[in-house]
């Protein structure tokens, strides 16, 4: 069973890092050090480890995959909350975010607005300021941003969302996500195809709406090689 899922998630993502993440004991993480890169993610339920108690969220998981490999870096704070949408992000969190003079950025952001019913024009806009303030704080190579999953997925949805229609509207703004970010060429993560996974009780939380450590590890996963990547340019 285990040899078919690798199979398959190697089929469905079309990529080779795979096999980096072996669950055969790996490399130490380097010691947190004066000059390590300040990470802080920013995001809502998906991104702060809601339903977890162990911290295996993925940007705690990502910053140890990449201090396993050799990148000095350290996760500072995971800003949002599991309500977290755009609005707040520009209003709340970005004003504050100097204050802990990051060095990289992730920023998934988006489920709670479409929850909400903002309009595709309207988180665009939303999308647009959010990103060039990020980028007014820390250089575009130094910024991912990760779409959302499919909502109609999960095991348990949220009632005010129709399948079909939710599944459109996370099509639409996951686009609107990479179109805006590629626009100020800020690299960007689709993981909208783990969603695929996440019908699977093994990758939600018990609740049926958030992922769970297994979850959360293939996000990370996914992620990896383009944070390596970036952060490893000079």
């Amino acid at each position: 069973m285990r040899y078919f899922l690798f199979i398959l998630i190697v089929g469905l993502l079309g990529y080779g890092w795979v096999s980096w993440f072996s669950t055969e004991p790996g490399p130490k993480s380097m010691p947190t050090t004066a000059t390590s890169i300040r990470y802080v993610a920013i995001g809502d339920g998906y991104s702060i480890g809601e339903g977890l108690h162990d911290g295996s969220s993925w940007p705690e998981l990502l910053t140890d995959y990449l201090r396993k490999r050799s990148v000095d870096i350290h996760l500072e704070k995971v800003l949002g909350n599991s309500n977290t949408t755009s609005t707040e992000v520009i209003e709340s969190i970005v004003p504050k975010l100097s204050a802990s003079n990051p060095e990289f950025i992730t920023l998934q952001i988006g489920a709670n607005d479409l929850i909400q019913n903002v309009s595709a024009e309207s988180f665009r806009e939303k999308m647009q300021l959010t990103l060039s303030s990020l980028t007014s704080i820390v250089p575009t190579n130094r910024i991912i941003v990760i779409t959302i999953p499919d909502l109609s997925i999960l095991p348990i949805r949220n009632e005010s969302l129709d399948k079909q229609d939710s599944s459109t509207l996370v099509q639409t703004f996951n686009q609107i996500i990479i179109e805006e970010s590629g626009r100020l060429s800020i690299a960007s993560v689709d993981i909208s195809k783990l969603a695929l996974f996440m019908a699977d009780s093994e990758y939600v939380t018990a609740d049926g709406l958030y992922p769970s450590s297994a979850g959360h590890k293939l996000i990370a996963e996914a992620i990896y090689p383009t944070a390596r990547r970036l952060l490893l340019l000079k």
